[in-house]
């Protein structure tokens, strides 16, 4: 795709201070990173513990953790699936920009790179040529935690100025790849720390015909003045830690105090060690056989009892009350939280239900399509070997396609794509698409019926070729006399033209 440029020094390369800028932006992001990234394993410390109790108890305090992260970020990404890209205001999806996309295994890996966004707030996808197969340009998502960029000023996050990425390989060494508009400049270290400071040397520098750095950023709830995007779980990880520290203390006191404790008063303990035997010997046939007939431990002043269990519907409470906060911020119908035990009414009051997921879903195709098409240019600009500014007009109308965000109610879009069809609303195409069918099912269904249908033409021809035959041999009629008898005219209108054309034999 591209071609060598001269290598330049160490001492006399001017961009090794950007390298370095990235490098510092990239470490002070990966501590946010590594942060999110607990949230959504579900290994984040137990918040709310009081120094002098951490102290205490070191390392023998297990936290009990109610891993919400997970799913507040898996509730919205399961429901932003991509399906194609149309060009212009049709509504068939383009089927070479498709083979594209999968041959990348684009389709496989937008699950992982969506949600990495989701948890980080940034994400990137990455474009490049593909001397194998210039056919097929190369296309990956891309880890906040490797790439870190710099936009051009006034661009919002549109134009990126400059990117780098920065990864390990197996063998430990560090190496780190400058993107430009019009270079990209390879770097390895000879620190084993990657970061600022690192001995990096030039490995290698091409040119890029794309003229655009060809990173192309996916932000999560960004901002005017905050294109780094925001987690997800943001807003939810303090309510997580507080229903994480409820539930270890739920724990806790179910182990010590949950068990009912006894008591015995008056009674004058033995300091021999037959006799304390003896006593306990005795205290424990009393409480198996509650009377005290049988033991010498009854008499004036001695008493038995127990404490009343601990209660732990106060923990219960509280952990239900954190809850419906955090599924009303994350937009999570109370069912899924385990809130509410009754069945939904029906397919329409579960949607109901659904109505700020779907919203939310919805914001994150709104933002995330764009970026999809974007990237999509950038390899047909790569395919062809062109600045990404010369390609089709047309692929500016590029939008990418994706599936319903709601919970699919089959019986309620099957009545309304027959009633949009038959009062003309709808065409067959568009009433595929209410009911749920993607590109490919809308493809495979036209190319059968296509198939279908020219079996079903090849079957009445030959049965009036057939009746033509017949007619032949039955009433002497020439062949194109049976033909039009047998409702081929177009056959028989074509066949005298050529008879006509046909100059007579000598």
């Amino acid at each position: 795709m591209s071609q060598p440029l001269s290598l330049v020094s160490r001492n006399a390369d001017p961009y090794l201070r950007l390298v370095e800028q990235l490098s510092r932006q990239l470490d002070t992001a990966n501590v946010e990173y590594d942060k999110w990234d607990r949230y959504y394993s579900g290994d984040q410390p137990l918040a709310f513990l009081a120094p002098e109790v951490a102290a205490q108890t070191g390392n023998r305090l297990s936290p009990m953790v109610i891993n919400w992260g997970e799913t507040i970020a898996d509730s919205v990404n399961r429901r932003v699936k991509h399906e194609g890209f149309r060009i212009g205001q049709g509504r068939e999806t383009d089927a070479e920009l498709w083979r594209i996309w999968t041959a990348n295994g684009m389709h496989e890996d937008a699950p992982l790179g969506q949600v990495d966004t989701l948890v980080h707030g940034l994400g990137f996808i990455s474009v490049w040529g593909n001397d194998e197969d210039p056919q097929t340009p190369l296309m990956t998502f891309e880890s906040a935690h490797q790439v870190a960029v710099i936009y051009e000023p006034g661009t919002g996050d549109r134009v990126v100025r400059a990117a780098l990425k920065r990864w390990k390989d197996d063998d430990g060494r560090t190496f780190a790849t400058l993107y430009l508009a019009d270079r990209v400049i390879r770097y390895v270290s000879k620190s084993d720390v990657a970061g600022v400071g690192s001995n990096y040397v030039v490995e290698q520098v091409l040119n890029n015909p794309l003229g655009a750095v060809p990173i192309v950023p996916m932000v999560n709830r960004g901002r005017l003045l905050n294109r780094a995007g925001r987690s997800e779980l943001a807003s939810i990880a303090p309510i997580a830690d507080g229903i994480n520290k409820l539930a270890t203390d739920m724990m806790v006191t179910s182990e010590f105090f949950q068990t009912p404790r006894r008591w015995a008063t008056g009674i004058q303990i033995p300091t021999d060690g037959a006799d304390r035997e003896r006593l306990q010997a005795e205290a424990s046939a009393y409480w198996e056989n509650a009377t005290k007939s049988k033991t010498w431990l009854a008499g004036q002043g001695v008493n038995f009892g127990q404490f009343p269990e601990a209660e732990l519907a106060g923990f219960v409470a509280g952990i239900n009350l954190l809850t419906s906060a955090l599924a009303s911020i994350g937009g999570l119908p109370p069912d899924d939280l385990g809130l509410n035990q009754v069945n939904p009414a029906s397919a329409e009051a579960r949607r109901a239900a659904e109505t700020v997921l779907i919203l939310r879903a919805d914001e994150k195709k709104d933002a995330w399509g764009p970026r999809y098409c974007r990237a999509m240019r950038f390899a047909v600009a790569a395919r062809d070997g062109v600045p990404v500014r010369a390609i089709p007009q047309d692929l500016s109308l590029m939008t990418a396609a994706f599936k319903d965000s709601a919970t699919p109610a089959i019986a309620q879009a099957m009545d309304a794509a027959v009633k949009g069809v038959e009062s003309g609303v709808y065409d067959i195409e568009a009433a595929q698409e209410v009911v749920g069918l993607g590109p490919t099912e809308r493809d495979a269904i036209k190319a059968r019926a296509a198939e279908a249908a020219a079996a079903r033409a090849t079957a009445d021809v030959e049965a009036r070729m057939k009746l033509a035959r017949s007619l032949m041999a039955s009433d002497g009629l020439t062949l194109n006399a049976a033909m039009a008898a047998a409702g081929l005219l177009a056959a028989a209108s074509t066949n005298s033209a050529e008879s006509a054309s046909t100059p007579p034999v000598a």
